[in-house]
C-alpha cells in the first residue's frame, strides 16, 4: 500500500510542489526535501503517512471528457496544414470547444488532430428491479385478490433500485462540424479534398451504452 494523492486538490500547489521536489527522475529512488518516512508536510488523500523509497507515492488525476477526432489532409505542405488547423480551432477563431494541430501522418498525409472538449454532463436516474422470489404456499390465503395485488406492487417497488448515471451532452462542436470546417479551410488553402475523419477513442454515448448493458445484466 502506498500513499495516494488525488487531483484536483484544495492544496494543489502544495501537492505539485511535493511531486516536483520529491522525484529524482529515477524509477526506484526518491530525493528531495520531503521526509518520506513521515509525509505530515504533504498528507496524502489515502494510504499510509509514510512512503517507501522504492515504491514512492501514487498520484491520480482526472480531466474533463475529451473526444479525439482526426482528419487526414493529402498534402506535405505543413504550413498550409497548420493554417487549416488554426482555422478550425477555437483559439484561431473557428469552432467552439476545439483544440487543433497539424501532425505528419506518413508520406503525403498530414492530419488535423483535434480535441473536442466542450462536453457537459446531466444526471439521469436508471431504475432496475430485482426479480421476485417464489413465495410458495402463503399462510395468508384468505387475503383478497386486490389486497394481494397491492402487496405485490408494494413489494416490487421496494425491490427497485436507482442508479445515477451521468450522460454526456455535447455543448460545442461535433465531429461532423469539425469535418465540415476542415473541408472548407482546406479548400481555401487550395488543398485537395480531405479524407474522412475518425474518432480515436470511444464516444461518450458508446461508453454510456456499455454501462447500460452492464446494468441490465445485473438487474
Amino acid at each position: 500500500c502506498v500513499p495516494g494523492y488525488f487531483a484536483p486538490h484544495q492544496d494543489q500547489h502544495s501537492k505539485t510542489a511535493a511531486s516536483s521536489s520529491s522525484s529524482s527522475g529515477s524509477p526506484t529512488h526518491w530525493a528531495g526535501s520531503i521526509n518520506l518516512n513521515h509525509l505530515s508536510s504533504y498528507p496524502p488523500d489515502a494510504g499510509p503517512i509514510s512512503a517507501s523509497p522504492a515504491a514512492g507515492v501514487v498520484c491520480i488525476g482526472a480531466a474533463h471528457w475529451v473526444v479525439n477526432y482526426n482528419v487526414p489532409l493529402y498534402t506535405e505542405d505543413l504550413k498550409k496544414a497548420r493554417a487549416v488547423a488554426k482555422a478550425v480551432s477555437t483559439r484561431g477563431g473557428g469552432l467552439a470547444g476545439v483544440q487543433a494541430m497539424a501532425l505528419g501522418h506518413g508520406p503525403g498525409v498530414i492530419e488535423v488532430a483535434t480535441n473536442l472538449i466542450d462536453y457537459g454532463w446531466i444526471e439521469h436516474n436508471h431504475h432496475t428491479s430485482q426479480p421476485s422470489q417464489p413465495q410458495g404456499n402463503s399462510p395468508n390465503s384468505h387475503i383478497s385478490t386486490s389486497d394481494m395485488e397491492g402487496a405485490e406492487a408494494s413489494q416490487l417497488e421496494s425491490q427497485r433500485s436507482t442508479t445515477a448515471l451521468r450522460i454526456p451532452v455535447l455543448e460545442g462542436a461535433s465531429p461532423d462540424d469539425v469535418q465540415a470546417a476542415v473541408e472548407a479551410a482546406a479548400m481555401q488553402q487550395g488543398l485537395p479534398a480531405p479524407g474522412q475523419g475518425y474518432v480515436t477513442n470511444k464516444m461518450p454515448w458508446e461508453l454510456l451504452e456499455l454501462a447500460k448493458q452492464q446494468l441490465l445484466q445485473q438487474s
